[in-house]
């Protein structure tokens, strides 16, 4: 039987589209060869007119691997397979340029394959999506958790990638902290030196255990911009396959995360994980809702220090069922924006089994996108890949 999956990409929020931009700038993304993956970059052209332009390919030193040429017509979407015996098991980064249009008519992001064995029954072992040019600036910070949904399971390995597009040297303090936020908890990654276009990988928590945590990211220059993520990996009980894998952005923070999709579909287990990159406590307001917008659960709660609480929707929503819910300060004045929020959901072969077919994260927004033009986002119906477009109504 083939395994039901659902390809779903880093930013589920449909990206503005179809503006001009007088600022367009080389597009940055990322590719890793390791674990058998395929890798494949997809771009869209959202203009009416032609765009050509080179793709290259770098290594993790930022030193060129590959470059090719490409050019989309009117609307077009093109994927470039990567070789993966080019990427020989290592991972990098990659730039787009445009010899004709420009950047800003580019929607580009690159999806990780991972087959599964033969006889297994399954196309996949997972699938998951990192888009182009997801830059900060300034202190950021994440989550980690190695914690699977099946207790039998050995702990979820999470990996963070901090890459440098510029073309100078990029200095920050790293710093991850336990379940607790607190100093006693805090282990220190250190300051790390990332040369231009460089990118460096480091292991958050899993090599300890089943544990949940936080990590923050200090650039020494505020103004440096750079791209940092992580990746979780999870295997099944016995190790020998990967159960799923989806990638979380690092993000500075918000008061409000707007609304955040929940679905316990398929049959699916949904947790809000909602954590604080303060150093001070955070007084919080959660709802949920259900899909025709009407309130089923309002609690406030206190975020500790560096703290974070996961909330079962399950529980509020029932089987089956879709809605949302909405974290927000209780005093947005007085506390800093640095609320992290996120859903996750875990698919199961069926209701009451701890076993899992599939997993896939979705993160609140740390800032309202405006778009006056339109908004676009990548369709992908390979392997049988279910696409749903939601769209919410965050009015009061």
């Amino acid at each position: 039987m083939i395994r039901h999956f659902l390809l779903l990409v880093a930013a589920l929020v449909a990206v503005g589209c179809c503006c001009a931009d007088a600022t367009a700038a080389p597009l940055h993304g990322f590719y890793n060869g390791a674990l058998e993956q395929q890798n494949i970059i997809e771009c869209s052209n959202t203009s009416g007119e032609l765009v050509a332009g080179t793709l290259t390919l770098h290594n993790s030193d930022g030193s060129v691997l590959e470059e090719r040429r490409f050019s989309l017509t009117q609307h077009a979407t093109s994927h470039q397979l990567l070789d993966p015996v080019l990427l020989r098991g290592g991972y990098g980064t990659y730039t787009v340029r445009t010899l004709q249009g420009s950047e800003s008519d580019l929607r580009c992001q690159t999806v990780f394959y991972r087959h599964a064995p033969a006889g297994a029954g399954e196309v996949l072992d997972y699938a998951y999506a990192l888009p182009t040019d997801k830059f900060i600036a300034g202190p950021s910070g994440g989550t980690f958790n190695s914690m699977h949904p099946d207790p039998a399971a050995p702990p979820v390995y999470n990996w963070l990638t901090i890459y440098n597009p510029a073309t100078t040297t990029l200095e920050a303090d790293v710093a991850v902290y336990g379940a607790s936020g607190s100093a006693a908890s805090k282990r220190t990654i250190g300051r790390v030196r990332i040369g231009p276009r460089q990118r460096r990988d480091f292991a958050l928590g899993h090599e300890e255990g089943k544990q949940v945590g936080t990590y923050a990211i200090v650039p020494r220059d505020s103004n440096a911009r750079y791209s940092a993520y992580t990746i979780r990996y999870g295997t099944s009980p016995h190790g020998n396959r990967f159960d799923f894998a989806f990638p979380l952005a690092a993000q500075a923070g918000t008061c409000d995360s707007g609304l955040v999709p929940a679905n316990t579909m398929d049959p699916a287990t949904n947790w809000a994980e909602i954590a604080t990159v303060s150093k001070s406590p955070v007084e919080i307001q959660f709802e949920v809702f259900r899909s025709d917008g009407s309130l089923v659960h309002r609690e406030t709660a206190t975020l500790a220090p560096r703290g974070q609480l996961h909330r079962y929707l399950n529980q509020y929503l029932g089987s089956r069922a879709a809605g949302s819910f909405r974290v927000r300060c209780v005093n947005p004045g007085a506390t800093p924006h640095e609320l992290l929020v996120q859903s996750l959901f875990y698919g199961h072969p069926a209701e009451q089994t701890p076993a899992l077919e599939w997993a896939y994260a979705y993160q609140g927004a740390t800032e309202q996108a405006q778009s006056t033009c339109g908004y676009g986002a990548h369709v992908n119906t390979f392997f049988d890949a279910g696409n749903w477009l939601l769209i919410a109504n965050e009015a009061q």
